[in-house]
């Protein structure tokens, strides 16, 4: 850790420990030391690959793909990192529904994630992270949150009832729905098999029937409702007719939940501070509105919260007097704890900290005159500190930004015995950003025309700057601006986030009063050092891998080493198991193409037959754990699915209840080849007639043939593998997004992708430049170009905006 000693200006109020007797000197030192050994011992455990997923969009249908590239930001890990992970979560349940790997090459990653018809509509969280958390698993992983929309035959309907005052005293809230036909008839006596969650986990299920009034009822704990997001997940059978409803249950829409941010996490009698102020109802939602702080009844500050809920309060505390909140929608009850205020004490203000100079100024408040430690840091490296003598208990100083990157900083502020007592975050601005031009040939297009795009990347000066980039072409639609990820905002923001949070997406942090009341809220930490101090040492050790195994002969355990091969698409490794037959296989030794599996043998005997493989994930206990993790409800509006999209999905559901009931060979929902030359689009359909080119189907797989969903079977005369030898999923290449280039092949049935172009790892030149070619397909509306990506001089991100019309 650097000693490096804050540039002081001549009026400062504080000055540092120079003129102490020895003794006491070296005792400061010590406790300096201590911190030292304990942050490396932290960091050391926590190697911070810095991963982030640039996805196509936010919102799904059914026979969609995922597709994504993966960046690896940190300078140092780049090299270790060799396989990405990727989990797809439902948010109601926390059930891992999607497991995939891919393959990390030189710091990046490429691939697609297929989103069946089984998968319930809804919302879903994507998670990623890779290899390094298997020995590191203190570590971040990287988040998106996702939905899977559809546009399906509507049975019933539920119609929420008045409320009966959910927020009136007592130990239950009740709640009821009017339940509904189609046609808006009552649904009497109907059957209802329900399960209620809370944040996503279940506190109550059961069975009801409907009664003549076409209602259904209630009741649950208000403690396992407070607070929490409920939902409701019913399914409603009437005679032959029977449908899965999901809806949140807006319990405390009339509740304003007031959550309070002291600065530096403390108020003190007479010490000024920027106190952030978040407000949402009881569904989580935020709530934009005005309102005062009043000291004994009359108004001292006033505030605003914005669209997402946020706004700050500036202000001087006092120990002896009451404080209240009042806000200008009193028909809500508002639900807070105010923080005390102590008589004496440490803070820690910054009054400005967006902070573009040289330096920027710091306020420490203390109980009284004496020694005091201040850090400055990122939890993953110290940029400054010193051992400061407080003359007064309000003192100041200037600290330098010289040795500080560009990013979030964090300000620890310790006691003399190296206890830490307040907490601070700021934020360096010292370059302009790349700037990323994205120019089409033209604003308006018809359908199936060509489109050129041009991207240019330049640095402040102007100068070209060689980039590597990902982009994305999809209908606007599709995007929910609020919550989609941007690797500009990540590398400054998201990545050094204390806790797993949400920040608005879109241009929210341009403001700077938007990123004060982000340091104010989702970094607020309150002496996270605490748990740095109790962080055991790290020990290096072998790298783990997912993939495990054992031998076994005649069932009996073997007694000597086995032999073994694994056959990865045109490769082939060898290895050996340990002498009880146990073994690992390395990932890397089961990269193939997109979707296959990896062949695991035993190839060292004559007796082969006799030898039974069984495999075991070793990182299913793992993955479980990170499902279950409660990631906070952002509240925001989501975007919603065109009217044309609408109208086509429900098109394409007629003609599959349609072609359900032909009576072909392959209406049993299983497929089985009679000439093994088959092949899959990038939509999931077999033998499409639309797309005459695509990958190898997987037996096993599920596909859409003639509109009828099936199960691959494989080639007719196939047998299913012997004991000795088993599959396990590959880690997979990138695969290739299909370019209709409607010259060559133009098909009569619509193409309705909403995804009209996908590019993964594309360079630019010399020039800065690069030129990309794709087509418009049947879809109207405006369409929306995001590039993310990566340069030697910083990360980039850019945008652009076209229109198809007919």
């Amino acid at each position: 850790m650097p000693r490096l000693f804050a540039r002081l200006s001549a009026f400062i109020l504080l000055s540092f420990v120079a003129g102490t007797a020895s003794a006491q000197r070296q005792q400061e030192l010590a406790i300096l030391d201590a911190l030292d050994s304990s942050f490396n011992q932290y960091t050391a455990g926590r190697q911070q690959p810095d991963l982030f997923l640039h996805i196509d969009k936010t919102i799904y249908v059914h026979q969609e793909n995922i597709w994504f590239s993966a960046y690896i930001l940190s300078p140092g890990p780049i090299p270790s990192q060799h396989t990405l992970y990727t989990l797809l979560i439902e948010e109601a349940s926390k059930k891992i529904v999607l497991s995939e790997r891919f393959v990390i090459d030189t710091g990046t990653a490429g691939g697609c994630i297929f989103l069946p018809d089984s998968l319930p509509t809804g919302e879903y969280r994507l998670l990623a992270y890779t290899n390094s958390l298997l020995n590191h698993p203190q570590q971040s992983i990287f988040q998106q949150s996702i939905s899977i929309k559809a546009s399906e035959a509507t049975t019933f309907k539920l119609s929420l009832l008045p409320p009966a005052s959910p927020t009136a005293p007592g130990d239950s809230v009740h709640f009821g729905y009017k339940v509904l036909t189609g046609y808006g008839g009552l649904a009497s006596g109907g059957n209802l098999s329900y399960t209620l969650l809370a944040d996503g986990k279940v506190v109550q299920t059961g069975k009801k029937t409907v009664n003549p009034f076409g209602e259904v009822n209630f009741g649950m704990l208000r403690q396992q409702a407070w607070g929490k997001k409920i939902q409701l997940q019913a399914t409603i059978t009437r005679q032959k007719e029977k449908q899965l409803i999901k809806t949140t249950v807006p319990l405390f829409r009339q509740v304003a939940a007031i959550r309070l941010y002291p600065e530096g996490g403390n108020l003190v009698h007479d010490h000024p501070s920027t106190m952030a102020i978040e407000i949402k109802n009881g569904e989580s939602v935020p709530i934009a509105t005005k309102g005062k702080l009043l000291k004994n009844g009359a108004p001292v500050a006033l505030f605003e919260t914005d669209q997402f809920g946020s706004g700050i309060i500036h202000w001087q505390p006092q120990q002896q007097a009451t404080y209240t909140l009042q806000i200008a929608d009193t028909a809500l009850q508002l639900v807070y704890q105010f923080p005390p205020v102590a008589p004496a004490g440490y803070s820690l203000h910054v009054p400005d900290a967006v902070i573009e100079d040289s330096s920027f100024l710091i306020e420490i408040g203390a109980p009284a005159k004496g020694t005091c430690h201040l850090i400055a840091h990122n939890y993953r490296t110290t940029f400054f500190e010193g051992t400061l003598l407080v003359n007064d208990n309000r003192s100041s100083l200037h600290l330098s930004t010289a040795d500080m990157p560009e990013g979030v900083i964090t300000l620890t502020l310790f006691n003399a015995a190296g206890v830490p007592q307040a907490e601070r975050a700021v934020y360096i601005r010292k370059t302009a950003p790349l700037q990323v031009q994205l120019i089409t040939d033209s604003s308006v297009y018809h359908h199936r025309a060509k489109l050129q795009l041009k991207v240019k990347v330049t640095n402040s000066k102007g100068q070209p700057v060689k980039s590597i980039f990902s982009l994305a072409c999809i209908l606007a639609s599709r995007i929910d601006t609020t919550r989609m990820a941007d690797i500009v905002r990540f590398y400054y923001f998201d990545r050094f986030l204390p806790a797993p949070a949400t920040i608005p997406a879109g241009s929210y942090l341009s403001s700077r009063e938007n990123i004060e009341r982000v340091l104010l809220t989702r970094f607020w930490t309150r002496y996270k050092w605490e748990v740095i101090n109790t962080a055991g040492a790290y020990i290096p050790r072998q790298e783990k891998h997912c993939d495990m195994g054992y031998v076994r002969y005649r069932d009996r355990p073997v007694k000597k080493p086995v032999q073994m091969m694994i056959l990865s698409g045109q490769r082939m490794y060898t290895f050996e198991t340990d002498s009880t037959g146990y073994f690992e296989l390395p990932s890397q030794a089961l990269r193939t193409e997109a979707g296959k599996k990896a062949i695991i043998l035993v190839s060292d005997t004559k007796n082969f037959k006799d030898y039974n493989v069984i495999l075991q994930n070793n990182c299913a206990t793992m993955d479980t754990a990170l499902s279950t993790v409660s990631y906070p409800e952002a509240g925001y509006l989501k975007a919603e699915l065109s009217v044309q999209e609408q109208d086509h999905l429900k098109k394409a559901l007629q003609a599959v209840v349609v072609t359900a009931k032909k009576k072909d060979d392959y209406t049993s929902g299983t497929y089985k080849s009679l000439h093994c030359n088959d092949w899959v689009c990038m939509y999931n359909i077999l033998n499409c007639p639309n797309h005459p080119t695509g990958s190898i189907p997987v037996t096993g797989g599920q596909y859409t043939y003639h509109g009828q969903k099936v199960i691959y079977q494989g080639c007719e005369g196939a047998e299913e593998p012997p004991g000795f030898m088993q599959q396990v999923n590959g880690v997979g290449y990138p695969k290739e997004f299909y370019v209709a280039d409607y010259d060559k092949f133009n098909p009569a049935a619509p193409e309705m992708m909403s995804t009209v172009f996908w590019t993964y790892r594309v360079l630019t030149d010399e020039q800065g430049e690069a030129i990309i070619q794709f087509s418009t397909n049947d879809l109207n509306g405006r369409f929306a170009c995001l590039l993310q990506g990566y340069s030697q001089e910083g990360v980039i991100s850019g945008k652009t905006f076209f229109k198809v019309t007919e």
